[in-house]
């Protein structure tokens, strides 16, 4: 199976094209975006974005899971700043971009939202993407002022920092091949 979002909300459809089936529906207030299936192939990880309650005319994002047996929906982010979630391989860690007071950059936690924590990145550090064998992750920095954006990768505790692009407005990192799962056989 795979993901798409439409306007009218988050799916899941096999890799034949047949079968589609809506999991969220969508208003015109509420969107879904980045969704990433679980390594285990029984959640969808995934962005929502609202007005805030406060200011409507502002939009808030957080980072929500979806149960694909029960439907059950559970947020596991609440801060209202929070963007493109990644599953780690393993399954035990979810990598997300925050703006939160103080700390902004990439943080990582738990599948349930517990454990949430800042890496040692900056403002600038956003869309994280793991490693095959989950000991990095690949990220794209964007740039204080002016100048193009570039990709770069370090490992969880912050060494290790390495610049892999230095050249075009490269976006939306990712390591490549992932390991196959059920969901990906024929």
């Amino acid at each position: 199976m795979n993901t798409f979002v439409r306007k009218n909300g988050l799916w899941a459809v096999r890799a034949t094209g047949r079968g589609a089936k809506r999991l969220l529906t969508a208003s015109q207030a509420i969107s879904f975006s980045n969704p990433g299936w679980s390594p285990n192939d029984k959640q969808i990880v995934f962005q929502v974005t609202r007005p805030d309650p406060a200011a409507p005319q502002n939009d808030e994002s957080y980072i929500d899971t979806i149960d694909l047996a029960s439907g059950a929906v559970t947020e596991l982010t609440s801060t209202g700043v929070d963007f493109t979630p990644a599953w780690s391989p393993d399954g035990r860690t979810i990598a997300f971009h925050s703006h939160r007071p103080g700390v902004n950059g990439i943080y990582v936690m738990s599948p349930d939202g517990s454990n949430q924590k800042a890496l040692p990145t900056s403002i600038q550090d956003h869309e994280p993407a793991w490693s095959p064998n989950g000991r990095k992750i690949v990220f794209n920095r964007y740039p204080v002022g002016t100048g193009p954006n570039r990709i770069y990768t370090m490992r969880l505790d912050g060494s290790g920092l390495n610049l892999v692009s230095a050249r075009g407005i490269p976006q939306n990192p990712d390591w490549g091949a992932k390991p196959r799962t059920k969901r990906h056989r024929r």
